[in-house]
């Protein structure tokens, strides 16, 4: 039985968007927890994006690689500039409070600036594989239903894929 896809770009936009936001609660807890970056947590930022995107039913085009990459960014970046410093300031004694936040960054943005960077190119190695997969399946003329993530694990990362990283 064939699957109807919907052409609905916003709907498979925001399903992306929702399955980095799982993908990247291991990013999340290994960073706010454990003080470490690590590039190979943000493949399953990718991952998630893409079979967020794919739940939606929405067309498989040549946007969706643009859409996993731009939806894991955006992830990343929430991430980096207010759920992991809202944990930080909690795990600090502190109110979890965008007031604070702000105080925060007034005193500290330096470091945060800094993480965040190393943080984009950890993204865009973790998921260079996955997009690059997909641009190459759409490309190929895969049909949509046969799109897989099959070969994402041949990016291979020649950095230390690890980074501890100091908030003070």
């Amino acid at each position: 039985m064939e699957e109807k896809r919907s052409n609905s770009f916003l709907l498979g936009t925001i399903g992306a968007i929702i399955g980095a936001s799982i993908g990247a609660i291991p990013w999340i807890l290994v960073y706010a927890f454990g003080n470490w970056l690590v590039v190979l947590l943000a493949v399953p930022i990718g991952i998630a994006s893409f079979y967020g995107y794919k739940v939606t039913k929405a067309k498989i085009d040549k946007k969706l690689p643009i859409v996993i990459a731009i939806s894991s960014l955006i992830v990343v970046t929430i991430a980096t500039f207010v759920i992991v410093p809202m944990i930080q300031l909690d795990k600090e004694g502190y109110e979890a409070s965008f007031e604070n936040l702000q105080i925060l960054y007034e005193y500290g943005a330096g470091a945060f600036v800094h993480d965040y960077i190393i943080s984009l190119i950890f993204t865009a190695l973790g998921i260079g594989g996955i997009v690059s997969n997909l641009h190459k399946q759409i490309k190929d003329g895969v049909d949509s239903e046969d799109i897989k993530l099959s070969g994402t694990s041949q990016n291979t990362v020649e950095t230390n894929p690890v980074i501890h990283h100091n908030n003070n």
